[in-house]
């Protein structure tokens, strides 16, 4: 979703965004029980703390696999009540094929 958004948004607005949200978690997961997929999505928008639980742990992650200035790259940030996003050069990346796959301006 932050690749896709380059400006980042708030996680309010992500609420918004639920169906391309569960789009792009069934084109990666390997869930393959859609309602408990659905479910797992729902369980993350309203539950407002949930959201950094998860961004700490994949923070985490790679920082862990990572030198910190890499993972500086993918790491989601933003000051409270501002949008978050990651800052990594989306020149480098295949984002533009995954926003026409998901069909987003």
């Amino acid at each position: 979703m932050f690749l896709i958004f380059p400006d980042g948004f708030n996680f309010d607005d992500l609420k918004k965004q639920r169906d391309l949200l569960l789009k792009i978690y069934i084109s990666i997961s390997n869930q393959s029980d859609l309602d408990k997929l659905a479910q797992n999505i729902d369980n993350l928008l309203t539950n407002n703390n949930d959201i950094y639980v998860h961004l700490s742990r994949i923070k985490s992650e790679f920082t862990r696999k990572m030198t910190t200035n890499l993972a500086d790259n993918y790491i989601v940030k933003g000051q409270k009540s501002y949008p978050k996003k990651i800052t990594l050069d989306r020149s480098k990346t295949n984002i533009d094929v995954i926003r026409k796959f998901f069909n987003i301006r």
